[in-house]
């Protein structure tokens, strides 16, 4: 789900499902056409490897809560990772690499797992062949207590705050 680019890790994704002989549903823009038609388009079959296009926020939630898992291959440092964040909200594991932002939405072994990118496809195989040990209310509780837009702006608050006293208190010296 997201933006089709190759550091979104959508090739990873596939080469994953091949291996693990499991469907795989791809989902989302296609910002990079070069990238999609030479790496991507060749492995859509339509049986085990489906591209849908972008969905609705309604359609994204649908697949989200009949997946077995998001696989979030991100080969970068991403900020923040809202696509795991919706899957979890819909009581969704995650398997991700261990970049950027994912390393603090996910609870390693609650929520899904973390996988170094040096362990490629083959940690991400692994993770997905645990999947069933998640308990998808601890997906949806995580989301709860730490990304409802009251949490969030609570904690914005607080930031705010102590970087504002912060401040003041650096100017007064």
């Amino acid at each position: 789900m997201g933006r089709i680019v190759d550091k979104k890790g959508p090739l990873e994704a596939i080469l994953t499902a091949k291996k693990l002989k499991m469907p795989l549903i791809i989902a989302g823009n296609i910002t990079e056409p070069d990238f999609f038609n030479k790496k991507i388009k060749p492995h859509i079959d339509g049986k085990q490897i489906k591209y849908l296009g972008e969905l609705s926020q309604a359609q994204l939630i649908k697949y989200y809560q009949k997946a077995k898992c998001l696989l979030c291959p991100v080969k970068w440092n991403g900020p923040f990772g809202l696509t795991a964040i919706e899957a979890m909200a819909c009581g969704t594991p995650v398997v991700a690499f261990s970049n950027g932002g994912l390393k603090e939405t996910i609870t390693n072994g609650r929520t899904g797992f973390l996988v170094s990118q040096k362990q490629g496809v083959a940690g991400l195989v692994e993770a997905v062949k645990k999947i069933g040990s998640m308990k998808r209310t601890a997906c949806r509780k995580r989301v709860e207590s730490h990304f409802s837009s009251t949490t969030m702006a609570q904690n914005y608050e607080k930031l705010y705050y102590k970087l504002v006293n912060k401040r003041y208190i650096q100017s007064r010296f």
